[in-house]
Protein backbone atom coordinates (compact mmCIF):
# COMPACT_ATOMS: atom_id res chain seq x y z
CA UNK A 1 0.00 0.00 0.00
CA UNK A 2 1.55 3.13 -1.05
CA UNK A 3 1.47 5.84 2.24
CA UNK A 4 -1.59 7.30 2.90
CA UNK A 5 -3.69 5.06 0.07
CA UNK A 6 -5.82 2.27 0.43
CA UNK A 7 -6.25 0.35 -3.22
CA UNK A 8 -9.67 -1.19 -4.08
CA UNK A 9 -9.72 -3.59 -6.74
CA UNK A 10 -12.94 -4.23 -8.80
CA UNK A 11 -13.83 -7.22 -10.60
CA UNK A 12 -16.55 -8.35 -11.73
CA UNK A 13 -18.76 -10.08 -14.80
CA UNK A 14 -19.18 -8.33 -17.86
CA UNK A 15 -22.86 -9.38 -17.65
CA UNK A 16 -23.42 -7.60 -14.17
CA UNK A 17 -26.63 -4.95 -14.46
CA UNK A 18 -27.18 -3.87 -10.67
CA UNK A 19 -25.72 -0.64 -9.57
CA UNK A 20 -26.97 -1.14 -6.24
CA UNK A 21 -24.91 -3.56 -4.85
CA UNK A 22 -21.59 -2.00 -6.13
CA UNK A 23 -22.45 1.31 -5.15
CA UNK A 24 -23.35 -0.16 -1.44
CA UNK A 25 -20.37 -1.89 -1.77
CA UNK A 26 -18.09 1.30 -2.85
CA UNK A 27 -20.24 3.99 -0.13
CA UNK A 28 -18.93 1.25 2.86
CA UNK A 29 -15.73 0.77 1.72
CA UNK A 30 -14.84 4.26 0.74
CA UNK A 31 -16.41 5.37 4.26
CA UNK A 32 -14.32 3.13 6.28
CA UNK A 33 -10.80 4.13 4.16
CA UNK A 34 -11.80 8.04 4.70
CA UNK A 35 -12.15 7.27 8.57
CA UNK A 36 -8.88 5.69 8.73
CA UNK A 37 -7.66 9.37 7.17
CA UNK A 38 -6.65 7.50 3.66
CA UNK A 39 -7.47 8.26 0.61
CA UNK A 40 -9.16 5.34 -1.60
CA UNK A 41 -8.18 4.56 -4.52
CA UNK A 42 -10.25 2.76 -7.20
CA UNK A 43 -8.80 -0.26 -9.55
CA UNK A 44 -10.60 -2.37 -12.66
CA UNK A 45 -9.62 -3.85 -15.66
CA UNK A 46 -11.90 -1.68 -17.95
CA UNK A 47 -14.13 -3.70 -19.12
CA UNK A 48 -16.57 -1.83 -21.37
CA UNK A 49 -20.04 -3.18 -19.76
CA UNK A 50 -20.71 -5.18 -16.42
CA UNK A 51 -19.62 -4.69 -13.50
CA UNK A 52 -15.88 -2.37 -14.26
CA UNK A 53 -18.31 0.43 -16.19
CA UNK A 54 -21.01 0.47 -13.39
CA UNK A 55 -17.86 1.36 -10.99
CA UNK A 56 -15.97 3.26 -13.58
CA UNK A 57 -18.76 5.43 -13.64
CA UNK A 58 -20.04 5.75 -9.64
CA UNK A 59 -16.30 6.84 -9.05
CA UNK A 60 -15.83 9.34 -11.22
CA UNK A 61 -19.53 10.71 -10.50
CA UNK A 62 -17.29 11.32 -7.29
CA UNK A 63 -14.82 12.92 -8.93
CA UNK A 64 -12.43 10.37 -8.13
CA UNK A 65 -10.18 8.91 -10.97
CA UNK A 66 -9.72 5.37 -11.32
CA UNK A 67 -6.64 3.46 -11.56
CA UNK A 68 -7.04 1.34 -15.10
CA UNK A 69 -5.15 -1.97 -16.20
CA UNK A 70 -6.09 -3.03 -19.46
CA UNK A 71 -5.46 -6.20 -20.86
CA UNK A 72 -3.12 -6.73 -23.96
CA UNK A 73 -5.26 -9.20 -25.81
CA UNK A 74 -3.12 -8.57 -28.86
CA UNK A 75 -0.03 -10.80 -26.93
CA UNK A 76 0.84 -13.95 -25.87
CA UNK A 77 2.86 -14.25 -22.56
CA UNK A 78 5.25 -16.14 -21.73
CA UNK A 79 3.12 -19.09 -20.05
CA UNK A 80 1.17 -19.34 -23.14
CA UNK A 81 1.09 -22.93 -24.54
CA UNK A 82 3.33 -23.33 -27.70
CA UNK A 83 0.01 -24.83 -29.47
CA UNK A 84 -2.25 -23.21 -31.25
CA UNK A 85 -4.29 -21.10 -28.37
CA UNK A 86 -5.53 -17.77 -29.94
CA UNK A 87 -9.32 -17.23 -30.49
CA UNK A 88 -10.75 -15.17 -33.52
CA UNK A 89 -12.25 -12.21 -33.18
CA UNK A 90 -16.12 -12.18 -33.58
CA UNK A 91 -17.67 -9.13 -35.27
CA UNK A 92 -18.91 -6.47 -33.12
CA UNK A 93 -16.44 -7.79 -30.31
CA UNK A 94 -15.99 -4.63 -27.68
CA UNK A 95 -14.52 -7.33 -24.42
CA UNK A 96 -11.43 -8.10 -26.73
CA UNK A 97 -10.05 -4.99 -28.33
CA UNK A 98 -6.97 -5.10 -29.78
CA UNK A 99 -5.64 -4.73 -33.47
CA UNK A 100 -5.04 -8.66 -34.70
CA UNK A 101 -7.75 -10.64 -36.23
CA UNK A 102 -7.72 -12.79 -33.04
CA UNK A 103 -7.04 -12.57 -29.40
CA UNK A 104 -4.80 -14.58 -26.57
CA UNK A 105 -6.95 -15.88 -23.77
CA UNK A 106 -4.28 -15.38 -21.16
CA UNK A 107 -4.64 -11.84 -21.45
CA UNK A 108 -7.00 -11.96 -18.82
CA UNK A 109 -5.62 -13.63 -16.41
CA UNK A 110 -2.21 -11.30 -17.18
CA UNK A 111 -4.00 -8.05 -16.17
CA UNK A 112 -5.44 -9.96 -13.29
CA UNK A 113 -2.37 -10.42 -12.10
CA UNK A 114 -0.96 -6.94 -12.65
CA UNK A 115 -3.52 -5.63 -10.29
CA UNK A 116 -3.26 -7.79 -7.79
CA UNK A 117 0.53 -7.08 -7.69
CA UNK A 118 -0.18 -3.55 -7.53
CA UNK A 119 -0.76 -4.11 -3.42
CA UNK A 120 -4.26 -4.53 -3.20
CA UNK A 121 -6.07 -4.27 0.25
CA UNK A 122 -9.22 -5.40 -0.46
CA UNK A 123 -10.68 -7.14 -3.78
CA UNK A 124 -14.62 -6.43 -4.19
CA UNK A 125 -16.06 -8.87 -6.78
CA UNK A 126 -19.29 -9.15 -8.30
CA UNK A 127 -19.58 -12.59 -10.03
CA UNK A 128 -22.69 -13.92 -11.94
CA UNK A 129 -21.51 -17.92 -10.86
CA UNK A 130 -20.22 -18.09 -14.77
CA UNK A 131 -16.65 -19.74 -15.39
CA UNK A 132 -14.99 -16.59 -15.96
CA UNK A 133 -11.91 -13.82 -15.69
CA UNK A 134 -13.88 -12.89 -12.26
CA UNK A 135 -13.14 -16.30 -10.80
CA UNK A 136 -9.99 -15.89 -11.90
CA UNK A 137 -8.94 -12.91 -10.35
CA UNK A 138 -11.11 -13.78 -7.26
CA UNK A 139 -8.66 -16.97 -6.87
CA UNK A 140 -5.51 -14.75 -7.38
CA UNK A 141 -6.61 -12.60 -4.84
CA UNK A 142 -7.22 -15.06 -2.07
CA UNK A 143 -3.73 -16.80 -3.09
CA UNK A 144 -2.43 -13.66 -2.54
CA UNK A 145 -3.89 -13.27 0.99
CA UNK A 146 -5.78 -10.16 -0.11
CA UNK A 147 -9.10 -9.66 1.45
CA UNK A 148 -12.43 -11.04 -1.18
CA UNK A 149 -15.63 -9.26 -0.45
CA UNK A 150 -18.70 -10.47 -2.62
CA UNK A 151 -21.87 -8.94 -3.38
CA UNK A 152 -24.08 -11.08 -0.21
CA UNK A 153 -21.64 -8.89 2.36
CA UNK A 154 -23.18 -5.83 0.72
CA UNK A 155 -26.82 -6.31 1.16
Amino acid sequence: MESGTYRIGLTGSRNWKLEAPIRRALRSTVADVLQLGLHPVLIHGNCPTGADRIADRIWRDWRWEPEIHNADWDSCGPTCPNRPHRVKRWSGDRHHPGTLEDWCPGAGPRRNQRMIETGLDILLAFPLGERSGTQNCIRQARQAGILVSLPDQWG
